[in-house]
Order: structure tokens, then sequence, then C-alpha cells
């Protein structure tokens, strides 16, 4: 017989469960709305944000968009696989630059900074804890008394990720990626190359070690 102290237990569990994510969600709408009023994003009003999120759009012509159903996830509480190390964030850099996240979307402790190219991640895709996607190297590596300046924005490059993609923990998207629909990204994996549709690409940089639709 379940006595009365586990059930008060396992209420007051869920109480402040659910009021925790409630603020959460509370913060992350705040968030939200400082996108699309001081940095003229476009953000459905069904977005879910859980924590901070950074949004900072180019004041003149960087575009931002998230669609319908996407979630941002910036706390590990909400997180069941993984400390997350920072908050969403989604950045453009100058006029030109865009960023798109489908509907459905879900982004936990992602970085996407596009400096001048389009970074558009697809309907569905799930990407897990402490991700990072750019559109650019921002300097140049030699000569090395160069380094501190930066790259041209002629190097720069878009990236796109197709539907229903997985991308694991910790990965690096680089400039000039191309992932397909239904792929998985291995966890750890550093991506600047064209990964086929249907297929489980993993290693540094990654490679296709599996297709597993045609």
């Amino acid at each position: 017989m379940v006595r009365k102290e586990e059930i008060l237990s396992v209420i007051a569990k869920r109480y402040y469960h659910g009021l925790y994510e409630k603020t959460l969600e509370c913060i992350g709408k705040l968030y939200l709305f400082r996108g699309g009023v001081f940095w003229k994003a476009d953000i459905d009003k069904t977005v879910i944000a859980r924590g901070r999120v950074d949004i900072v759009n180019d004041w003149l012509e960087g575009k931002i968009i998230i669609e319908g159903g996407v979630v941002l996830n910036s706390d590990s509480h909400r997180c069941l696989t993984s400390s997350i190390y920072r908050p969403v964030k989604l950045r453009t850099h100058i006029a030109g630059a865009e960023i798109i996240v489908r509907k459905g979307s879900v982004l936990n402790g992602t970085s996407v900074v596009a400096r001048s190219k389009r970074i558009e991640i697809g309907e569905g895709t799930y990407i897990a804890p402490n991700c990072i996607i750019m559109d650019s190297d921002f300097h140049d590596p030699w000569p090395s008394e160069g380094r501190f300046a930066r790259q041209g924005i002629e190097n720069d490059r878009d990236v796109i990720i197709g539907k229903n993609v997985w991308i694991g923990t910790g990965c690096i998207i680089l400039k000039g990626t191309v992932i397909g629909d239904n792929s998985v990204i291995g966890a750890g994996s550093v991506v600047n190359s064209e990964i086929p549709a249907g297929c489980l690409a993993t290693g540094v940089p990654a490679k296709v070690v599996k297709i597993v639709e045609e």
C-alpha cells in the first residue's frame, strides 16, 4: 500500500517541476519579445523558449526567422542527456545574413551565427546540446601575423540542414555544409562538406559510415 508521505512527495515533485518549467518559459517569452521588437526577428507566436535566448539581428537587412512549433532550450533541467553549457544563440552580423529555423525543430544550447550568408535548419530537425553552426571562419589562418584581421566575406558559405536531421551532442557545423534529409550526425563530429540524405555520418571531419535509407 502506498503511504501518504510517498503520495505527497510525488505531488510536490510534479508541482515543483511544473512551476520551474513555467518560470523558464516566462523568461523565454521575454527574450523572444526582445528579439522580435528590438532586433526585428520574425518569431512565430507558437515558438517555445525555455530560459535565456540570445537573439541579435543586423539592424539593416539581416534576417532571423523562427517558424511555428520550434523549441529553443537553454536550461539543463529540460535536457535529459547532458548539461547545457550556454543559452541558445542566434546572430547575424551584416546585411544579407539569414538564419531560418523551420517548424518543429528543437535546439538545445545551440549557437547559430551567420556573418553574411544563409543558415537554414530544416523542419523537424533535432539538435542535441552544445552544438555550433557557423557560415564563416571569421579570421584568416595564414599568414600568422594576419590572424587578428577578419577574413573577407567572399569566403563565407551557406549552411543548409535538411528535414528530420539529428545532430548529436557537441557537433560543429562549418561553412559550406549541406546535410540531407533524415540523416544523423554522430556526437562530437565536425562537418564541413556535403552529407547525403538518409545516412549516418561521424568523425573529424565527418564521413558517411552507413547508408540507412536509399
